[in-house]
């Protein structure tokens, strides 16, 4: 599963032709969300998820605005990942540097 902002777009699609139809591969997508909405969307669509499972988390760059919230990317990134491991689950995380 990949839960992200607009720059996830379309990457669901293009690791499922990657994969063999073993896999199955779903996205969700929230255009100009923050780190914070994509976190609660990703953490109330993962409950069914199993170890077995992968989520990727891809977002952050609609926070970079903002100086002080950059700091919070990696709040509500750390805390997904703690609850993901709690549920047992992989996950993979992706910000957008700043520099």
């Amino acid at each position: 599963m990949i839960v992200g902002d607009n720059h996830a777009r379309g990457c669901a699609a293009e690791v499922k032709q990657l994969l063999s139809s073993y896999f199955e591969v779903f996205g969700s997508i929230n255009p100009g969300a923050g780190m914070k909405t994509i976190k609660d969307t990703a953490s109330a669509k993962v409950q069914h998820l199993t170890k077995k499972d992968v989520v990727v988390l891809w977002g952050g760059s609609n926070d970079i605005c903002i100086l002080l919230t950059f700091c919070y990317i990696f709040t509500d990134m750390e805390a997904f990942i703690t609850y993901v491991n709690k549920q047992s689950m992989q996950s993979i995380c992706h910000s957008t540097s700043y520099s």
